[in-house]
């Protein structure tokens, strides 16, 4: 019977504190009307795809066009003895131009990156890239929230 009324007082503290997302897209002051994808590769059209809930048109915002350039590196951070790689760094830097009525506003440099140990199996260390750029992009497209929220 204690965990039940804990529960409710649980429940009802939660619904009544006012919690709001910080970059829900009611908030925003501006919206994406247009993306243009410059580089063409495979970061830039994930991190579009990230972003594309700004898309949502309303006139009393601000119209902003993107156009969008990402790039990723991975080096080899150090080395053992023999010449095997001991760490990688994944670095993705995005270059956008911020476009508001035809006239460029602006020019935003993203960099995010990313250190990690080598592994011996060739397959988990695949899918760990795969999980760090997916990772990287998530971190990217929120801090273009930021800047373009503060344009």
């Amino acid at each position: 019977m204690k965990k039940i009324i804990l529960y409710f007082y649980l429940c009802f503290i939660i619904g009544c504190s006012g919690y709001q997302p910080l970059l829900s897209t009611n908030n925003l002051k501006f919206y994406v009307n247009d993306v243009e994808n410059i580089g063409n590769n495979k970061i830039t059209k994930n991190l579009i795809k990230k972003i594309k809930h700004l898309r949502l048109k309303n006139e009393k915002k601000r119209e902003f066009n993107l156009k969008i350039n990402s790039k990723k590196k991975l080096i080899i951070a150090s080395k053992d003895a023999k010449g095997d790689p001991l760490i990688y760094k994944m670095i993705i830097t995005t270059n956008l131009d911020v476009y508001e009525n035809d006239e460029k506003i602006g020019k935003i440099y993203l960099k995010e990156d990313f250190s990690f140990k080598n592994n011996s199996d060739n397959f988990n260390l695949s899918q760990y890239k795969m999980n760090i750029e997916e990772n990287l992009i998530n971190k990217t497209s929120e801090e273009l929230v930021l800047k373009l929220q503060t344009m």
